[in-house]
């Protein structure tokens, strides 16, 4: 699926109330290679995410030179690694377009427990989950700054709505 299919369909997940306000992107840049990527995030056009696959080559290459971990073939070590740079926050593109396509078969309650930052983060997101649901929500004291940051900006845009109550017959 194309990039510009894949916005679209997460677009049409977010909450109407932050719809406006949140916005994805992706670029390639040629000059610099094929492979040379960069995707972020941006609330009200300020960016809050990056994922850029120079930043992530950079770091894979200084933790495998550091802590003689093997970032390839089968075995606990390339996991290792990921964890690693996960923690650091430092992704991927690849792995955040992979995160999309993920989530769109899962369920939104599914995914704000998944060890994933980008899938709970979207999950954040997501008009199927409403006010309990994020209140009821735990945040890690470790939770990655993405999660933190779009879970306060979708309690805020909640607590600014007005509450839809059923009219009585």
């Amino acid at each position: 699926m194309q990039w510009s299919k894949l916005r679209s369909r997460m677009r049409e997940f977010l909450a109407p109330d932050v719809r406006k306000r949140v916005d994805f992107h992706l670029t390639t840049y040629r000059k610099l290679s094929e492979l040379a990527s960069e995707f972020w995030v941006t609330i009200d056009g300020e960016r809050i995410f990056s994922a850029s696959t120079t930043r992530n080559d950079i770091a894979t290459y200084v933790l495998t030179r550091t802590t003689g971990l093997l970032n390839y073939g089968d075995g606990p070590e390339p996991r290792m690694v990921e964890v690693a740079l996960s923690r650091r926050e430092v992704h991927a593109p690849v792995d955040v377009t992979s995160s999309i396509r993920t989530y769109f078969d899962l369920d939104p309650r599914i995914a704000l427990a998944w060890s994933d930052p980008i899938l709970k983060a979207l999950a954040m997101l997501d008009r199927r989950i409403g006010r309990r649901t994020l209140r009821a929500a735990k945040l890690a004291d470790d939770e990655r700054s993405l999660v933190r940051t779009l879970y306060a900006l979708r309690m805020e845009c909640l607590d600014r709505r007005p509450r839809q109550f059923a009219s009585l017959p």
